[in-house]
């Protein structure tokens, strides 16, 4: 496309508008090309159902025409959808099946003619890119920092720097639920499709719990159960397996490793079961917490001690010979590194159950009851919560500690639909699917955030003072006396995370 004088835009400095210009005329350069060497599927219908990596050409009639894009699926991911408008009378409606469209539930494309290029992001639906560049908008928010430049020369080592700033909270590590029916106890074999069995029921000793690949919805998790032993820490995690129709029947075990055959074996320690907990079939859901990695930071090198002080002058002696310069001592050997920290505790989710209420004013719930600040789930910002459970029990000092963490990011909530495999977070809304009913019975889960580092590396241990010097000696010829020889002390601090 070539630049003209009449189409400036005003406020825009001619180079970036002639970049524009550049830019509009190779998009649309590709997507005549596209279209030219890609079968296309032309549409008349009121409504037609694209298919994945079709080229679909419509004509709206005036009453309009419905585009129905595919399910969200992760084997998918990346798969396109070109639309080509031609002369729109009417408009045209974009909907994904179970998804949405440029985060949208209804996209409404009114006398758009050109072609857009839907692609499938394998999780929520699909995104647009559309041809041709329209009026410049307003000016954007600055870009993030560039790529690190290549290493330049080395230069000479300057002063040691404070300590820097404190590192941004970590992504968000919380509780993974599986839902699966629990078979009690059964050594080494498959418990079959959508079930599970451990090993044997002796505290503090070694056991296995057995998976099968696929949970009671069908889903393959063998990729996902593998990741239970990711972590560099000894401990790889926790994993607390709750009754689903009796929250306070569960067993909390420590997982050591994962090995996968024709089935999942996840190597655990039991650590704690509840009082009403019995071995018997029921469907549970199971809850792993991932252990943070083993630290790796070793604290900094102390500095070089100061010289020590000069010593006196010693009776002059006669004049003889000069004794010959005494060799110079062997450097003292480096410290070795400190031990590491013990294992943290467990610091996983606590689970309490609660009916929720759709009511959204500001009061208390009631017994038993949960109720949030507003009736859509992405909307809400505040959760009230009775001090008393479903169950009866007092949870105040459970609540009171969700903002112990010295942390900005205090924790995770999770607010599990008991019935379903839906799961709402709430107060700052991160993701979920779906809204809770009146009545409704779910689990609340908190995940605590570790708390801001404030550790800094041991300074070193300062250098011992040097002796005084010695006298010198009377009577015959002096003979030189060799040099004593000292050994840096350098203290190295390790520390674990």
């Amino acid at each position: 496309m070539a630049f003209k004088p009449h189409d400036l835009i005003p406020g825009v400095e001619s180079e970036t508008q002639r970049e524009l210009f550049r830019i509009q005329a190779e998009i649309s350069q590709d997507l005549q090309a596209l279209a030219a060497k890609t079968p296309t599927t032309p549409v008349q219908a009121r409504t037609y159902f694209a298919k994945y990596d079709e080229v679909v050409r419509i004509r709206p009639p005036a009453g309009g025409t419905k585009l129905v894009l595919a399910r969200p699926s992760p084997a998918m991911a990346g798969s396109k959808v070109t639309l080509i408008t031609e002369g729109a009378a009417g408009s045209v409606t974009i909907e994904c099946v179970n998804g949405v469209v440029d985060g949208l539930t209804t996209r409404t494309l009114t006398a758009a003619i050109g072609a857009i290029i839907f692609t499938h992001n394998g999780e929520t639906g699909w995104f647009s890119s559309e041809g041709g560049v329209g009026a410049v908008g307003p000016t954007g928010a600055g870009g993030g920092t560039g790529a690190t430049g290549s290493t330049g020369p080395t230069g000479t080592t300057g002063a040691t720097g404070g300590t820097g700033a404190t590192g941004a909270t970590g992504s968000m590590q919380g509780a993974v639920g599986l839902h699966y029916r629990y078979e009690g106890l059964g050594l080494g074999t498959d418990p079959g499709a959508g079930k599970m069995r451990r090993g044997n029921g002796v505290f503090f000793v070694g056991t296995e719990l057995y998976f099968n690949d696929v949970d009671t919805n069908g889903d393959n998790l063998v990729t996902l159960i593998n990741t239970f032993e990711d972590s560099t820490n000894p401990v790889k995690g926790f994993i607390q397996i709750i009754d689903v129709a009796d929250d306070t029947k569960w067993i909390l075990f420590q997982v050591n490793d994962v090995s996968d055959t024709t089935f999942e074996v996840v190597s655990v320690t039991i650590i704690s079961t509840s009082a009403a907990w019995t071995e018997s079939v029921r469907d549970v859901l199971v809850l792993f917490s991932r252990a943070g990695d083993k630290s790796t930071v070793t604290g900094p090198t102390g500095g070089t001690g100061p010289t020590g002080a000069t010593g006196g002058n010693g009776v002059t002696g006669a004049t003889g010979p000069t004794g010959g310069t005494g060799s110079t001592g062997p450097t003292g050997a480096t410290g070795t590194n400190g031990t590491n920290g013990a294992i943290g505790q467990f610091g996983g989710a606590f689970s309490l159950p609660y009916n929720f209420s759709s009511t959204t004013t500001d009061s208390d719930p009631g017994s038993g009851t949960i109720r949030f600040n507003n009736a859509s789930s992405s909307l809400t910002t505040v959760i009230r919560i009775d001090l008393l459970d479903s169950n009866v029990t007092t949870v105040t000092a459970l609540l009171d500690q969700i903002d112990d963490s010295t942390s900005t990011v205090k924790g995770y909530i999770r607010v599990a639909n008991k019935t379903s495999t839906n799961i709402n977070n709430c107060v700052t809304w991160l993701t979920g699917t779906g809204n809770n009913v009146n009545g409704d019975q779910l689990q609340f889960l908190f995940d605590r955030s570790g708390d801001a580092g404030t550790g800094a590396g041991v300074a070193g241990i300062n250098g011992a003072p040097g002796p005084p010097g010695r006298d010198g000696m009377r009577g015959p010829p002096g003979q030189g006396i060799d040099a004593l020889n000292y050994s840096q002390i350098k203290l190295i601090a390790s520390y674990r995370a």
